[in-house]
């Protein structure tokens, strides 16, 4: 597994607590026999302002408005590919609204991400799987996210 993170001018979250999420939503995704063993993951995790995610937004998904995190997935046989572009400040907002942790928020965010990676659609399947591994990745005695 291969994870490169570019945190940009957000430098006070915790690069190693988002690796530390990815590796065990993987883990978790190859327990559920989701993911299969022999597939090599490559993640790259950019974190980025609000401005720069709507701009993202508006030009891969026609949707001109932020959002908290985009996804895009690049298959070849058994080599999983895929970029994680996260919003720390919609992530943050979101987790104001919802009254949750920042760390949490941000840990749904990835999990919600990699499951689009791996090519789940918005579905009830896909919502009951995040929060079935959110559960477990919460719970996890690890560094803070922010």
């Amino acid at each position: 597994m291969t994870i490169e993170i570019n945190a940009g001018k957000f430098n006070d979250i915790d690069e190693g607590a988002i690796r530390n999420t990815i590796q065990q939503t993987l883990e978790h995704l190859r327990e559920f026999a989701i993911m299969e063993e022999k597939v090599k993951v490559i993640l790259s995790v950019a974190l980025v302002s609000e401005n720069e995610i709507a701009r993202l937004n508006k030009q891969y998904r026609q949707n001109d408005k932020s959002t908290d995190v985009l996804s895009f997935c690049y298959r070849n046989g058994d080599v999983l590919e895929g970029e994680i572009i996260l919003a720390p400040e919609v992530i943050e907002k979101n987790s104001q609204e919802d009254k949750i942790e920042f760390q949490e928020e941000l840990k749904k965010n990835i999990i919600h991400s990699i499951l689009h990676i791996i090519g789940y659609e918005h579905s009830d399947e896909m919502f009951g799987l995040q929060k079935k591994i959110l559960d477990k990745v919460k719970n996890l005695k690890n560094r803070e996210l922010k």
